[in-house]
């Protein structure tokens, strides 16, 4: 749109004028689409300590126009001074002295598509110097709700991998909103692309402990400290449509680096926690997805420290969350020195945007065939896959498997559990003696399994040998004579997760019979847990 309002606010600080004459009038300037408004104030600030000045207010009469603020030119900050705009609805951006002098060269405060209303709100200290700057301000369409918003019913999937439809997770996705590629990229790529995701998504309306489908929340990460959060939506409170529309609101802002340490460790203690305002549901997929637009703060920050992020680590391992960084174009070197301590099938998973897709629901199929629908991606068995297993030697070795692979944490919050959509096979190799081949017995120490639709499947080669579902805890023990390859393999499809299987490979120095097993041979107890 061709039109365009200027207004330039300029702060002066004096120090012989009272309060009032050293602010701007409170109230809304309005521009009626047909004469430019210059904001000037002859005063500044030399008040008590934490005085300021009133808010302005710029707005418009006509409601389908949004505000573009750019900052145009900034000067005399000292250490504690502090320029804050709103756009009404999110984010809050304050120019302190470091960004005044970093960012000076016209970068956009909001783009115009989330409010028809901006305010300013200048403090300063007693006694601080003058402080001049300029924005100016145009016109866009405005659009709160509609950019890329998603139908309110699920979409058909077409694409590869299980149906998302039925997905049983609890779902948290974290939007960056640092700059990153830009206000472009970000309405045109990042924001469809979540949208098409969420819309391939069941979720209950409303959503409740009972659900047997998806549950959403919403994080926004912020480089303004204290800015992000996660009240936006009612961690697991809204159903796809109100989570799309709340969501459509998010703006980004000019500035790189953002927080990620309180709001996320906040947020999984409070929403992954069986004891939450809507607590996390038991036996229940838990997954953090986050979208990246820049970096993390460096470890240097006191509020992003390195020992900070050991706690999110600790965290996350405890209520075991199973993490996915969605990278949109950017070095992530910060983030991933942040991220890196996670052990087992907690470790973090990252995704990088492709642009060889065409469109964001390509990009969106392709992260829940890949990750979201794929349980090796996201219990990182894929990334600490075991197979194939030499054995080191043939006297009573043992070699222990544990899927899912544990974690560092000895006491959690919740219990570890797998993933659904998981197909895993751990292969061992025996190792022969005189070119005999002697006895190797597989035992499941432990084992807990959705009955019916998730097993453990134990072959010798490509013969399966026994195969185990539901609740048996009692030890089994298979021995098997002229074993060659013999795997383990658990699958799992949708629905509840448990804590899973441990089995252990003993490779004898005799054959089965040797050691008083026929062959093959195994004693177990059945019973369902569902």
């Amino acid at each position: 749109m061709s039109v365009k309002l200027i207004a330039i606010l300029t702060f002066i600080s004096l120090v012989d004028r009272s309060l009032s004459d050293r602010c701007p009038t409170a109230g809304e300037y309005v521009y009626n689409n047909t004469q430019s408004i210059n904001f000037v104030n002859p005063g500044g600030i030399n008040s008590p300590s934490n005085d300021s000045c009133n808010n302005i207010s710029i707005g418009y009469t006509n409601q389908t126009l949004g505000l573009v603020a750019q900052l145009q030119y900034c000067v005399n900050f000292s250490d504690t001074d502090q320029l804050i705009f709103s756009n009404g609805v999110y984010p809050t951006v304050v120019v302190d002295k470091n960004l005044c002098n970093q960012y000076n060269s016209g970068p956009v405060l909001f783009n115009g598509t989330t409010s028809s209303i901006i305010t300013a709100q200048l403090k300063q200290d007693p006694g601080s110097s003058p402080v001049v700057f300029y924005i100016t301000i145009s016109v866009a369409k405005l659009n709160i709700i509609t950019t890329s918003t998603a139908a309110p019913t699920t979409k058909h999937y077409t694409g590869p991998g299980p149906n998302p439809y039925s997905a049983r997770m609890d779902l948290a996705i974290a939007v960056d909103t640092s700059f990153g590629p830009g206000i472009e990229f970000f309405n045109n790529k990042t924001k469809p692309i979540i949208n098409h995701l969420v819309n391939y998504l069941t979720v209950d309306d409303p959503p409740t402990l009972q659900s047997k489908t998806t549950r959403l929340s919403l994080i926004t990460l912020s480089p303004f400290q204290n800015a992000g959060g996660f009240g936006l939506v009612t961690p697991w409170g809204a159903n796809g449509t109100y989570f799309t529309q709340r969501f459509n609101t998010v703006d980004i802002v000019p500035f790189n680096s953002s927080y990620y340490t309180s709001v996320l460790t906040g947020f999984v203690q409070t929403a992954f926690s069986p004891s939450g305002i809507i607590p996390a549901r038991n036996r229940t997929q838990k997954v953090l997805l986050i979208f990246v637009n820049s970096d993390a703060r460096p470890s240097s920050d006191p509020d992003d420290s390195a020992g900070k992020f050991g706690i999110l680590r600790n965290t996350l391992e405890s209520y075991d969350v199973h993490t996915v960084v969605v990278n949109m174009g950017s070095d992530i070197t910060n983030l991933k020195a942040g991220f890196t301590g996670i052990v087992g099938a907690n470790q973090v998973y990252y995704y990088s945007y492709n642009t060889a897709f065409t469109s964001a629901d390509q990009v969106a199929q392709d992260i829940l065939a890949s990750v979201l629908m794929n349980g090796n991606a996201l219990c990182a068995t894929s990334l600490n896959s075991a197979s194939p297993i030499n054995a080191t030697g043939n006297s009573n070795s043992n070699t222990t498997i544990r899927v899912p692979q544990a974690n560092s944490i000895t006491n959690p919050q919740q219990t570890q559990a797998y993933c659904n959509n998981l197909d895993y096979t751990y292969i061992y190799t025996p190792k022969s003696a005189n070119g005999i081949s002697d006895g190797v017995i597989v035992s499941v120490l432990t084992q807990e399994l959705a009955y019916g639709p998730d097993k453990l499947i134990i072959s010798n080669g490509t013969e399966p040998i026994a195969s185990f579902s539901g609740y048996e805890v009692e030890d089994a023990h298979i021995c098997i004579n002229n074993a060659t390859n013999v795997s383990i393999s658990v699958i799992t499809q949708n629905g509840h997760v448990y804590s899973g299987v441990t089995v252990t490979f003993t490779e004898l120095n005799t054959n089965c019979e040797g050691k008083g097993y026929p062959a093959p041979y195994y004693r177990r107890r059945k019973r369902s847990i569902e």
